[in-house]
């Protein structure tokens, strides 16, 4: 979380937020605008490009288990057999948008949907728990 602040902080001081908006990716355009001397390699984007890969690949794996224990848990199977039904459902909802900006419209899209689900439906639950301990109380 710091490094993520750290690095949103930067950016945005670096660029006026009307620039930092309309580039695709801000915080490798400020990489690539540094230059280092002296180091061993030039391309310093390339070395943020594989530590952002690897937070990828680990944010993936976790998120996956995630979700495969969480329909182990509804479904009352064995999270192993899961891990390899949901990588097919995985791989379809990723290939749906075929540009950069149908991309950024399902993250939106997507972004929108958890807010309902988890900002929407847990006071419904609990609404609906509460009425049921009621009922019950009185017979």
């Amino acid at each position: 979380m710091p490094i993520g602040l750290i690095r949103l902080l930067s950016t945005v001081m670096s660029y006026i937020p009307i620039a930092t908006a309309n580039k695709t990716y801000p915080t490798l355009t400020l990489v690539r605008s540094y230059e280092y001397q002296g180091l061993i390699f030039e391309r310093f984007e390339s070395l943020m490009l594989v530590i952002w890969i690897m937070q990828m690949f680990t944010s993936f794996s976790i998120m996956h288990y995630a979700a495969s224990l969480g329909c182990s848990t509804m479904f009352n199977k064995k999270p192993n057999s899961l891990l390899f039904v949901t990588l097919p459902l995985i791989f379809i909802v990723s290939m749906v948008p075929k540009t950069l900006m149908e991309t950024v419209k399902l993250g939106e899209m997507l972004g929108v949907a958890s807010i309902i689900l988890f900002g929407g439906f847990p006071p419904i639950l609990l609404l609906v728990s509460v009425i049921r301990k009621k009922g019950m109380r009185r017979k």
